[in-house]
């Protein structure tokens, strides 16, 4: 069976016809194509969703003037949204690591227009800021809601310095120094820092996502052995 039809199976009744071929899976979600200019993404059996607010947080970014993609149907565990093609800012990242500096404080620019619209997205960091032909847009707001904007950089800023990044233990040195100098880029894009109380809620909401692996795990608990 492949992936579509297994969630044409998952979705029983609900499937929507125009479900294409699956473009994309995450920790939580599966995201498919949905007619021409469309993507379906599903959330997957017993993951939590709350797809109406999701949607209503998108919309209030959108009309904030955040990049986001447009929201065009909303179903119990899935919504269907604009399609915007592009590599994300992590494959771009990868691809020319030259640029990291001004990537990082791109990421950071990005990130200040989502706090200016009065969302905190919960979950920013470069795999969710996709770089189409028109400019960024951000992508997965399951994490969404109104909240703290120094909050919501705290915690990816948390997510920045501890993510799991697989390097050889030969490079890791060197990519400390580096991920410090991204994240250095990050927050001066966003043009204001979040203090150690923030980062230390951040670090621990960070330790409740049961998605983290135990590499990720004991990163986050070094750093809040440091602050």
């Amino acid at each position: 069976m492949s992936d579509t039809e297994a969630a044409v199976v998952a979705m029983g009744p609900r499937v929507p016809a125009a479900l294409g071929r699956l473009l994309a899976a995450g920790r939580a979600c599966d995201v498919f194509e949905y007619g021409d200019r469309a993507v379906l993404r599903r959330y997957r059996a017993g993951e939590p969703c709350d797809t109406e607010h999701e949607a209503a947080v998108m919309r209030q970014a959108a009309a904030g003037g955040a990049p986001v993609p447009e929201v065009l149907e909303v179903h119990p565990d899935a919504l269907v949204l604009e399609r915007v093609d592009g590599p994300t800012m992590l494959a771009e990242i990868e691809r020319r690591p030259w640029r990291f500096v001004s990537f990082g404080r791109e990421l950071g620019r990005i990130h200040r227009k989502l706090l200016d619209a009065g969302v905190a997205h919960g979950d920013f960091h470069p795999l969710n800021v996709i770089l189409s032909a028109t400019g960024p847009v951000v992508i997965d707001w399951s994490n969404a809601a109104e909240g703290s904007p120094l909050a919501d950089v705290a915690f990816s800023q948390v997510i920045l310095t501890t993510s799991d990044t697989d390097f050889p233990r030969w490079l890791e040195s060197v990519a400390r120094a580096m991920r410090r100098r991204f994240v250095a880029a990050y927050l001066g894009g966003v043009g204001e820092r979040p203090g150690p109380d923030l980062l230390v809620a951040a670090a621990e909401r960070r330790l409740r996502d049961p998605h983290l692996r135990e590499r990720e795990l004991e990163s986050v608990r070094n750093l809040q052995r440091r602050l």
